[in-house]
C-alpha cells in the first residue's frame, strides 16, 4: 500500500506546483494576447489564483490536521 500512496502524494505535489508556478505564466501570456478564454481555462486560472492566495493557510491547516490525526 505504500507505493500507491507515494504516487498519489507526488501527483498532488506536481499539480499544486503547476498551479502555483506554471499556470500564472500562461495566464499572464493569455491576458496580454486579449480575447475571450474558454470556461475551463478561466476555472483553472481562478483555481490557481485561489491557491496562490490561500496556500499558506492551507499548509497550516494541513499540518494541524496531520498532528491532530496522529494524536487521535
Amino acid at each position: 500500500m505504500t507505493d500507491p500512496v507515494v504516487v498519489f502524494v507526488i501527483a498532488i505535489l506536481a499539480v499544486v506546483g503547476m498551479l502555483l508556478f506554471i499556470v500564472p505564466v500562461f495566464a499572464k501570456m493569455f491576458g496580454e494576447l486579449g480575447g475571450e478564454l474558454p470556461a475551463p481555462t478561466k476555472v483553472l486560472i481562478t483555481l490557481s489564483d485561489f491557491l496562490k492566495t490561500f496556500a499558506p493557510l492551507l499548509l497550516i491547516a494541513a499540518v494541524a490536521g496531520f498532528i491532530t490525526w496522529n494524536r487521535i
